[in-house]
């Protein structure tokens, strides 16, 4: 009965905030792996695991990594570092922000593990990023 009367809350509070499923290649994509990618898109800057993932859809981690993988084509993990980087590269482009700064308003643990996982994403260190897509801000 609590899991039809969650069921039924959630599919109203989409409704409501007017939301909806990506759907991937299989075409089917479960209210656990949108309510998690949707989850990942909007806190994506917080302390974010596999296990606080699993908490929030109420499923077993594997299970989530594996649906989640199936339908998005990514792990939930890697989608969330693809979600972060995106967003520092935004950052960088379009501020005036320190690389610290952007490292915390990204969600990194620490400004050296943002400079590693950004350059190996993009082939360049975040300030050379910036330097790059941003021609005036070297000479600056």
């Amino acid at each position: 009965m609590s899991h039809y009367l969650a069921y039924v809350m959630l599919l109203k509070v989409i409704r409501h905030a007017n939301l909806r499923a990506v759907v991937q290649h299989d075409g089917f994509v479960t209210k656990e792996c949108s309510f998690a990618k949707q989850y990942i898109d909007e806190h994506f800057a917080e302390d974010i695991s596999i296990d606080l993932l699993a908490s929030k859809t109420y499923v077993n981690k594997y299970h989530l990594i594996h649906a989640f993988s199936k339908s998005f084509g990514i792990s939930p993990i890697s989608y969330l570092m693809e979600k972060r980087i995106a967003e520092a590269k935004y950052l960088l482009r379009g501020t005036h922000m320190s690389i610290t700064e952007i490292s915390k308003a990204t969600g990194f643990s620490s400004p050296s593990f943002f400079a590693k996982r950004f350059k190996t994403s993009v082939n360049l260190s975040p300030l050379d990023y910036r330097k790059k897509m941003t021609p005036r801000a070297g000479g600056k």
